[in-house]
Order: C-alpha cells, then structure tokens, then sequence
C-alpha cells in the first residue's frame, strides 16, 4: 500500500520539526511510514535553512499579509536569535507593541518570548501592554511580569488590580505582585 503526504503545516507540526512553512504544499509518494518521516524531515529542514537569514525573518514577521503559519515561523526563528541580535529584537517589539496587529496570538508568542529569553529590554514594552484592551494579554503580561519579579512592574500591577474590568485579569495581578514582594493581595 503506497503512503501519500501532505507537506505543509500539519505533517510537520505533528512531527514537531518545527514552524517552517510555505504558502503551497505539496504532495509526495513515499512509500513507507519511515520513508514519510524523512521527506517531511528534509523539507522541514529546507524551510529552517531560509528563517537563518534575519532580513528574511524580520520581513516575513512584519508584513501582516504573510500567512500566519510563515509569521509565526519568523517569530521562532528571531526568538532564538533576539537576545544577541537587536535587530530581530526591534521586529520582534515592534509587531508586540502593535495594537493593530491582525494576529494577536502571534502578540502572546513574543511576549513569551521575552520571558523565556529574561528579556529585560522589553519591560517597558510589558508594562505598557497592562493596559491593553485585549484581557488576555493583560493578563498574560502580568503573569510574565511577575514571574520575572519585575519591581518596576509594582504600581502599574496595583493600579490594574484596582481598576482593571476583569476580575480574572485582576486576579492575576494579585498572584504577580504576591510573586514579585512576597505579601498578600487578596
């Protein structure tokens, strides 16, 4: 029984080589499950090879007409790189820091980005976003901010657990600023 793949953003987001995709797909005979795995292995590969050049990552991540799937691709790869090139830093701020973004989730990835990475750069950038007007990422940050025990974070955690209008947002200001000076909120 011959065994037919799909190469494109399923296939290889299941056999977890990562987020390297085209806009196209295609199909490919490859006989055997095994046979399979490689051909989704060397194209996942060819795709990582093109997300190495930071230009191409940055304008890629940039240009809200991309598909998400090449979008999110560009987030990983300057996400690996950030720390030691401002460059991918900047891009990376840049569409997080856009409340017009189409793509808010590709938002929450950079922010765990920066927390992953101890971004320090963006806490600015973090603190801002505790009053966006997407709870989610409200809440989102203030876990971020209090799990890096940002002092700076304090009053701005304050004010949201004051005033914000979600009381699961409010909630996890709490928790954060409880992480970040050891005293009780509730």
């Amino acid at each position: 029984m011959k065994k037919y793949i799909t190469l494109g953003l399923i296939v290889l987001a299941i056999v977890g080589i990562g987020t390297y995709f085209t806009k196209s797909s295609k199909v490919v005979d490859c006989g055997t499950d095994e046979n399979c795995f490689n051909e989704i292995r060397q194209e996942g590969l060819k795709r990582q090879e093109k997300f190495k050049d930071i230009n191409y990552s940055i304008g890629i991540l940039e240009d809200q007409t991309q598909s998400k799937e090449m979008r999110y691709g560009a987030e990983d790869a300057l996400c690996e790189v950030e720390t030691k090139n401002i460059e991918a830093f900047n891009s990376l701020l840049i569409v997080f820091s856009n409340k017009e973004e189409k793509e808010p989730n590709l938002r929450y990835a950079i922010a765990i980005c920066f927390r992953d990475n101890k971004e320090l750069r963006a806490v600015d950038a973090l603190i801002h976003a505790l009053n966006d007007d997407d709870g989610m990422m409200r809440y989102k940050v203030a876990q971020m901010l209090g799990e890096l025990k940002i002092q700076k974070a304090v009053t701005p955690l304050e004010n949201m657990l004051k005033n914000d209008s979600e009381e699961t947002v409010r909630t996890r200001a709490a928790r954060s600023l409880e992480m970040i000076t050891g005293n009780s909120y509730r």
